[in-house]
């Protein structure tokens, strides 16, 4: 029974032992966007549309279940959004067509982009930031992510 329990710390030691030196330490300048152009250009250029136009079209499909969904046209001419300037409310923004789909009409905002009141949700102008548009667009940084 000794010998078991001595057997089990000495390999967990080892384990331990393996682990705490198997990574190579990161310099911070590694870290972040330092190393990308993503600063070099306050207002980005807009990625160029690769999807389909018209109403009833190919659509990509959803990242995961419930993730938003991706902008279905060009956006070029409606970038910077900004908290003053928002071209995508002029079509989106009809609280009265709530969970109403109609083919070839813009998507009305969700519930949850809306106060109790129905007027937007300061806090949600910034549509990019959780829908993305159809576009070939190269990663800022490079992703090793699950390789």
């Amino acid at each position: 029974m000794r010998l078991m329990r001595v057997s089990t710390a000495l390999i967990g030691a080892v384990v331990l032992a393996g682990i705490t030196y198997a990574a190579e330490p990161v310099d911070d300048s590694q870290l972040g966007l330092e190393k990308s152009s993503v600063f070099d250009t306050p207002t980005p250029e807009a990625p160029e549309y690769i999807g389909k136009a018209s109403a009833g079209d190919a659509r990509f499909q959803q990242a995961y279940s419930d993730a938003p969904p991706m902008i279905p046209h060009d956006i070029a001419t409606m970038l910077p959004i900004t908290l003053e300037k928002n071209n995508c409310l002029m079509c989106h923004q009809q609280p009265d067509r709530i969970g109403q789909k109609s083919p070839g009409a813009p998507t009305p905002l969700p519930t949850s982009h809306y106060t109790s009141a129905k007027k937007l949700q300061g806090s949600r102008y910034n549509c990019m930031a959780c829908h993305a548009p159809q576009a070939d667009a190269k990663p800022l940084v490079k992703n090793t992510y699950g390789n």
